[in-house]
C-alpha cells in the first residue's frame, strides 16, 4: 500500500509468494483523487488469517467534522471498504 499525496490517492497491491519477483498483482485504487485531502502519507497496514487487509490512514483535513483518521478494509474477495475513525481537529 502506497499514497500518491500530489494526486490524492492510495493505492494497494500484493505479490503471491509462489509467483515469481516481478508479479504482481493489478493495482487498487483504495482512495481515488476525489478529494487530494483524504490521502496523506500515514499509512498502518495488517492482514489476518482470513485474507482480510486493514488499513488505518491519516487524512490532510484539519477542518472540524471532516475525517482525520480512515478504516479502509479489505474483503478476501478483493473489495475494499471505508469508515471513518476519528475527525480532524483544528488543534493538530
Amino acid at each position: 500500500m502506497w499514497s500518491n499525496t500530489a494526486v490524492g490517492e492510495i493505492r494497494f497491491s500484493f505479490h503471491q509468494d509462489a509467483d515469481p519477483v516481478p508479479t504482481w498483482s493489478t493495482t487498487e485504487t483504495v482512495v481515488g483523487a476525489s478529494n487530494p485531502k483524504l490521502a496523506d502519507d500515514h499509512i498502518n497496514l495488517k492482514a489476518d488469517s482470513a485474507g482480510r487487509v486493514y488499513a488505518v490512514t491519516k487524512t490532510k483535513f484539519r477542518a472540524q467534522g471532516r475525517p482525520g483518521t480512515m478504516l479502509h478494509r479489505r474483503s478476501a474477495a478483493g473489495t475494499w471498504s471505508t469508515a471513518t475513525v476519528s475527525r480532524a481537529s483544528l488543534d493538530r
